[in-house]
């Protein structure tokens, strides 16, 4: 049987059920919008509302057969959670993306979608021009708790507007993405990432998934502990990190504290030589210009920590493990 508005608001009424509030848009950005049903103007009788056909827009730009492909320069994005490979646990990932596509009155994403490999809408992300953080880019997309064992690939979909014309773009997650993400890419730098491969391949351990010759207690020990002392409004910021242990050897010792974005863009890094002057724990801050020439990273691959919903806090000990923690901000 098919209701019209008006009696779909009576029965609410008539079960007790307030007024239903439309969500804001700060709102519709940070959580999983229901599938919107869009409907084509009419005279506003109740005859129109009743033969109005619904329509799925999430899956008119998913389905689209001419999706451009996005660069992958221009979509970083981080995958983990609880997410273990070779594991009968249902995996319950979280992703986060960076689309790297300015918001301009004229040019800007207004909406994006994640869908599995047969197209059905996992989250929906709606913006306005405005949106955007200091660099000027979408605001950073997060998708909590999505179970990856359904399909062998994974679509972010997302509306361009561009001088009133529309185009839609495609990142496509392949079965070598859909992985915990080792902090191995191109947006930290090349020395450190020669390191981090040399010692750990770039995984990155935690509670569920870590070196088999680490025993239970080893483990314990090597979890990450943070604390956020200081940020300013310029985006200056003072980490402190804890070490694991004291330095045993040249070839056992905690060398890198980094702080990066929920993408893996670089915001802070200390790295520390065997039986220097720290002892116990370490402060990362926000990289200079200065610091950014010595790593040798582009202006592009250095985040800005008041634009972050949360900042990932990673220490390598050269020997036994690379292990992250999360500091959420907002």
């Amino acid at each position: 049987m098919k209701i019209n508005r008006r009696q779909f608001h009576k029965i609410f009424a008539a079960l007790g059920v307030g007024g239903i509030a439309v969500a804001n848009k700060s709102k519709a950005q940070s959580e999983e919008s229901t599938t919107p049903t869009p409907r084509t103007p009419n005279s506003g009788s109740e005859e129109d509302e009743t033969t109005e056909e619904p329509l799925n827009c999430n899956q008119d730009i998913v389905k689209t057969e001419t999706a451009i492909t996005c660069d992958p320069d221009k979509c970083i994005f981080w995958i983990d959670g609880l997410y273990v490979d070779k594991s009968q646990i249902r995996p319950r990932a979280n992703l986060a993306f960076l689309l790297k596509f300015p918001q301009t009155p004229e040019h800007y994403i207004d909406k994006v979608v994640l869908a599995d490999g047969d197209k059905q809408t996992l989250g929906v992300r709606y913006f306005e021009p405005h949106d955007k953080i200091s660099t000027g880019y979408l605001p950073y997309l997060i998708f909590n708790n999505v179970d990856l064992s359904r399909s062998r690939r994974y679509f972010l979909v997302f509306q361009l507007r561009d001088k009133g014309e529309t185009y839609i773009y495609r990142k496509t997650l392949s079965t070598f993405d859909l992985r915990r993400t080792r902090l191995d890419g191109s947006e930290i730098p090349a020395q450190m990432r020669s390191d981090l491969e040399t010692a750990h391949n770039g995984i990155v351990s935690s509670p569920l998934q870590f070196r088999t010759n680490l025993s239970r207690k080893s483990v314990r020990q090597h979890m990450v502990r943070a604390q956020l002392v200081e940020l300013t409004n310029d985006h200056n910021f003072a980490i402190q990190v804890g070490f694991f242990h004291e330095d045993e050897s040249a070839s056992h010792y905690n060398r890198y504290f980094i702080v990066t974005d929920p993408v893996g863009r670089i915001l802070g890094i200390t790295k520390r030589e065997f039986n220097d002057e720290n002892q116990g724990a370490v402060i990362v801050s926000a990289l200079t210009e200065n610091d950014r020439n010595r790593w040798g990273l582009t202006k592009d691959k250095v985040a800005k920590i008041n634009d972050c919903p949360y900042v990932m806090v990673f220490v390598d000990d050269v020997k036994e493990s690379l292990s992250k923690t999360t500091i959420w901000l907002r």
